[in-house]
């Protein structure tokens, strides 16, 4: 009979080879199995702001190279631009968990091209919320400001400064 261990995460009993081994374990394997333990490690990931800007920007370098535009992001970017964890637009703070209410959280961040006609630049760039960067989607930076006016005076009866 093969040897078994449960899994202090699941709570199911399963065989050893479902383990990862460890040297610090008296039973030389970690304590969650494989597929909670991978678990863990996407959960843990998607809390990153680290990992989401290094997703964001690979996203973005693929779609830069597709459509044939400039791509000038570097390491020193994402490092300023990690010391802000609030949109760029609402000022609301970045929700990094995994809902699955929503394919893409609306408060999760996303690179918004300010001049959507320019590529990623520096100069170009800023992280916002998801749901800024789908609201803007191609407009320019005054039209978009004109529509949320627009939609706050629809709403609320209140006129923004334009």
């Amino acid at each position: 009979m093969s040897k078994r261990k449960r899994c202090l995460r699941c709570g199911v009993t399963k065989p050893l080879s479902q383990f990862s081994p460890s040297a610090r374990r008296r039973d030389g394997r970690i304590s969650h199995c494989k597929p909670c333990n991978s678990h863990i490690a996407t959960v843990s990931r998607r809390k990153s702001l680290d990992h989401w800007l290094g997703y964001l920007v690979t996203k973005a370098k693929s779609r830069a190279k597709t459509k044939g535009i400039a791509f000038a992001l570097d390491e020193t970017w994402i490092a300023g631009a990690l010391k802000r964890p609030y949109c760029a637009v609402s000022n609301l703070e970045f929700d990094l968990t995994h809902d699955r209410r929503w394919h893409i959280h609306p408060l999760s961040p996303s690179l918004d091209r300010i001049d959507s006609t320019k590529g990623y630049t520096p100069d170009n760039v800023r992280v916002v919320c998801s749901w800024v960067n789908t609201a803007k989607s191609d407009l320019s930076e005054a039209h978009f400001r004109k529509m949320i006016g627009y939609t706050a005076e629809s709403i609320y009866g209140v006129t923004l400064v334009h």
